[in-house]
């Protein structure tokens, strides 16, 4: 006789520790009877007798395909959906059903393999809905997660006990170890809307109809390590108030418009945005500053990159605008100036650079070369540009043809470079006309020496024979405490440069380029994020800088010299 075992994706728990130990007889019915009666709800002592277990209890998730291999011949698996009617294999619903994987929600700053988290939940959906009785806190997802539905992910705040609420979704987790692996592939898109911050690593999306990634009514959004490529509609859509940071990025051979980000300061560190073909390839604009390093836009229909910045200063290091139908790179800014370094423009349909600012252009060894315009490039500005010697090299994590620009090996003579170690009082250095100058903070750490800091001004930044003394600082050296929930990054360092008579050199020609690295393995603490700070002598206070996360290290652009140090701060 042909029975019929009915479940729903609501149940998968439970009928998974079932099918494991028995198969019960209310489970199975046969062809033509009746379905079994509802059963009695539970009391809540029997619920509270009943609850998942910890992550650390759990035993091994099984999958269902594991589930369906020990079901005997004579039983047939059918899906049904949470009131028990059985589900089309044509019908959407039935693909819902099909899930793998296990994401596990963790509350506020827990972490993975915490008492505070959950046990393995059947989909994404029900990790959601742990998180909207609990409030802010973190999604882990399985690598092999897989989830065939073709309706969105709905992450919508609004409703949550916490509201405003920050969520970090971490996909690519080997649920045997809790260690990042890979990354997550999911076939739907994910739609963010009413959060305070939006943390999102590790995914893949791809072969959506309509955008892959839309984060729009939210603050602060954070994406990282993954590709949103090959999909019919867009790859990326962010509308948001605060910050977008994104590093590691793909969104390439997408359909739509091209991909847009529209945020208060915005970083964009190696994203590549190429092989559009119904638009551009990355749409910015920042209400506030707007930093674009190592990232590459070739071979689009349109131009490669087109930003707006009204109120703002841009900055863009590393990067390639190659190959495409317009321009290559088309920036407009209205409230400040604009540095470009060490930039690959070549091989484009009209110019490889288009620039229209009210404030100062500053350049520096970029390759411009090869688009159809004759003058290859188009400059705006009521101010001369000022052309500077950037040191390529020092600049550009990758530049040798890599994710960066044009490789440019330092001239002869034409970088100094200070290393000084964290013991070490001070590195001091004679600024010299046409030369740019480094300096590079070490530690020894288990006998090895390591980069912790990086601070680099190009040519012409200070008057010739001005003097720079670059000083690191601990925590016990710090010229004022910060403010409660700040926990300072050891080493931060102060920064003084006198002009040739002695008197202080208040601001730079230009800008200076100033890194911070992050330890080996480092994890930011959930409800966390990094902020390079400034400390500010007119008011004895710390100013929060503009600061870009990726590559392993936190990044900010001044003019000023002085006292600065990387922090972590509380998402408020």
């Amino acid at each position: 006789m042909f029975h019929k075992f009915r479940w729903s994706v609501f149940s998968i728990a439970v009928i998974l520790a079932l099918l494991v130990s028995a198969f019960p007889l209310g489970a199975v019915m046969a062809e033509g009877e009746d379905p079994a009666p509802e059963e009695v709800p539970q009391t809540e002592e029997q619920s509270a007798t009943t609850e998942a277990p910890l992550l650390e209890e759990e035993a091994p998730p099984l999958t269902v395909e594991e589930v369906v291999a020990q079901v005997p011949e004579e039983v047939v698996v059918v899906p049904a959906d949470p009131s028990g009617e059985v589900l089309s294999l044509a019908e959407e619903a039935t693909a819902s059903a099909l899930v793998s994987g296990d994401p596990v929600y963790c509350p506020g700053s827990a972490v993975w393999g915490d008492l505070l988290c959950t046990g393995a939940l059947p989909t994404i959906e029900d990790a959601l809905a742990a998180a909207a009785i609990s409030g802010s806190g973190t999604i882990y997802v399985a690598v092999d997660y897989t989830d065939l539905t073709p309706s969105p992910v709905v992450i919508d705040g609004i409703a949550w006990s916490d509201a405003p609420s920050w969520l970090n979704l971490i996909g690519g987790v080997d649920f045997s170890t809790g260690e990042v692996t890979g990354k997550t592939v999911l076939n739907r898109p994910i739609n963010v809307t009413n959060l305070l911050s939006f943390w999102m690593e590790n995914f893949v999306i791809s072969g959506v109809q309509n955008t892959a990634l839309d984060v729009a009514q939210t603050e602060d959004v954070y994406l990282f390590n993954s590709d949103l490529s090959d999909n019919q509609g867009r790859g990326l859509a962010i509308n948001v108030s605060g910050d977008a940071i994104l590093g590691e990025v793909k969104v390439n051979n997408n359909g739509g418009l091209g991909n847009d980000v529209h945020a208060g300061y915005v970083s964009l560190y190696d994203v590549s945005a190429s092989g559009n073909l119904n638009g551009h390839g990355m749409l910015v604009s920042s209400t506030s500053d707007l930093a674009i390093e190592s990232s590459k836009f070739n071979n689009n229909l349109l131009s490669g990159l087109s930003t707006y910045v009204p109120n703002g200063v841009q900055y863009i290091l590393c990067s390639q605008a190659m190959n495409n139908g317009d321009t290559g790179m088309r920036l407009q800014t209205y409230g400040g100036d604009t540095m470009l370094l060490c930039n690959k423009m070549t091989g484009n349909g009209e110019y490889g650079l288009e620039v229209d600012a009210s404030g100062t252009i500053y350049m520096g060894s970029n390759t411009i070369s090869g688009n159809e315009q004759i003058d290859q490039l188009l400059l705006t500005s009521p101010n001369p540009v000022v052309e500077q010697y950037a040191p390529c090299s020092y600049l550009c994590p990758s530049c040798k043809g890599g994710s960066g620009g044009e490789e440019e090996k330092p001239a002869e003579g034409k970088t100094q470079v200070v290393i000084v170690n964290v013991n070490d009082p001070n590195g001091s250095v004679e600024f010299k006309a046409g030369y740019a100058t480094v300096f590079k903070l070490m530690e020894d750490q288990d006998g090895n020496e390591k980069e912790i800091q990086r601070t680099i001004l190009m040519s012409g930044s200070a008057p010739d024979g001005s003097t720079g003394v670059y000083t690191p600082l601990d925590e016990s050296q710090l010229p004022a405490p910060f403010g409660e929930g700040t926990t300072f990054m050891p080493y931060g360092f102060n920064l003084a440069i006198s002009n040739p008579d002695g008197s202080p050199l208040d601001a730079l020609i230009g800008y200076m380029v100033i890194r911070f690295y992050l330890p080996e393995g480092f994890v930011l603490p959930g409800g966390m994020r990094l902020v390079i700070q400034y400390f500010d002598p007119a008011t004895s206070s710390w100013t929060p800088m503009s600061t870009g996360v990726g590559g392993g290290m936190a990044y900010t652009y001044t003019s000023k010299p002085g006292t600065y140090m990387l922090t972590m701060v509380p998402i408020q």
